[in-house]
């Protein structure tokens, strides 16, 4: 991988390419099945910013964990940051929800570097790209969400 890096740097020399740097990401993994269970979970964990989306809602929070909405219906899924990296849930197919605690490692076998995707409705969306040596080259392992800006106006 240390060639690579090297490889990458100096094309981005010439290209408009993001910073690459070592690092890595180890993951945690929680299941539920209670979704009172799964809120006070995010809850503790308290992620600064993110995005969820609802049976009948989506959206962007900055200032914390907005918490259950019951005019929005369930919890479908939701990525905030953490301190130490972020948060995914999802579900897991089965009735229950999948929460991954990701957390940032500089140095190791791997690279990352990030990148902003527009985020709905306006703003936008800084992720963590995490690649891994694979057969035949570099393959992204992970995506971790590491901040959310407002759009012009918000």
């Amino acid at each position: 991988m240390e060639q690579l890096l090297a490889d990458y740097q100096r094309l981005a020399e010439r290209r408009a390419l993001p910073a690459m740097m070592a690092g890595h990401v180890t993951t945690d993994v929680e299941n539920f099945s209670d979704p009172a269970a799964l809120e006070a979970r995010i809850a503790e964990l308290s992620p600064a910013r993110g995005w969820r989306l609802c049976q009948s809602g989506q959206g962007i929070f900055r200032d914390g964990w907005p918490g259950a909405n019951p005019e929005w219906g369930a919890l479908l899924a939701a990525e905030g940051t953490l301190p130490d990296g972020a948060l995914a849930v999802h579900q897991d197919g089965a009735g229950g929800w999948r929460l991954v605690r990701y957390r940032h490692q500089d140095g190791g076998e791997g690279l990352c570097d990030e990148v902003e995707l527009l985020a709905q409705g306006g703003g936008r969306l800084s992720y963590r790209r995490y690649w891994e040596q694979g057969p035949t080259g570099p393959e992204q392992v992970a995506a971790i969400l590491v901040d959310v800006q407002a759009g012009q106006g918000e």
